[in-house]
């Protein structure tokens, strides 16, 4: 499917800590991702069939201090699990990059069974700068998308049911081109919330 929401990044101090407090705050369980080669970053995965969570940490002091993205995620590093950037998946990236006038990047990491992963980003900085969403293109078989992996939860999560932005109305309408589940809000940019649909209700991030 093309533009939909892939995934939503949470900016952890610690891996370990940050998987902690998933579990024991959301019942939601995670598994080791890997290295972003040149970044300084590392990260978990919290699998959610059509979507996923990716718990994100600078593990490289000095390498991310070099890199727009990892001095952003030391920046946003917290403990409480708020939604810190979000990620909208499409088949062509290269049209969307287009439109937005945006360059896209090649990006990849290893997981631990050595299977590489490859995808395309474009907006990544403006996301970083603005509180946009960026865009993901994968270049990996359904199967291999982190969202896919098998894990066990606590708590079964269907889908996201609403992410609220805050930001200027017009500007977030033609950078997001009608993806379902997001609302609008005026307002300085930010993420004002994440609603995920559980069958016990919602669970808001």
């Amino acid at each position: 499917m093309s533009n939909v929401i892939d995934h939503l990044i949470v900016c952890v101090r610690d891996l370990e800590e940050g998987a902690r407090v998933f579990r024991d705050r959301f019942g939601l369980a995670s598994l080791e991702g890997g290295h972003h080669p040149g970044h300084g970053t590392a990260n978990r995965i919290v699998p959610l069939g059509d979507f996923y969570i990716e718990l994100l940490a600078a593990v490289d002091p000095l390498e991310a201090g070099s890199s727009a993205f990892g001095s952003w995620a030391t920046r946003r590093a917290t403990s409480d699990g708020v939604v810190d950037a979000i990620c909208l998946r499409t088949e062509d990236l290269s049209a969307v990059a287009t439109r937005l006038d945006l360059e896209s990047i090649v990006m990849s990491r290893r997981r631990p069974d050595g299977t590489e992963l490859k995808w395309s980003v474009a907006g990544v900085e403006r996301a970083i700068e603005e509180s946009l969403p960026f865009f993901i293109e994968w270049h990996v078989p359904a199967e291999q998308m982190p969202g896919r992996s098998p894990l066990a939860h606590d708590r079964r999560v269907d889908t996201v049911e609403e992410v609220i932005l805050s930001g200027d109305p017009a500007r977030l309408g033609k950078w997001i081109a009608g993806v379902g589940g997001i609302s609008v809000v005026e307002g300085p940019p930010s993420i004002v919330s994440v609603s995920l649909g559980t069958p016990e209700g919602t669970l808001v991030l």
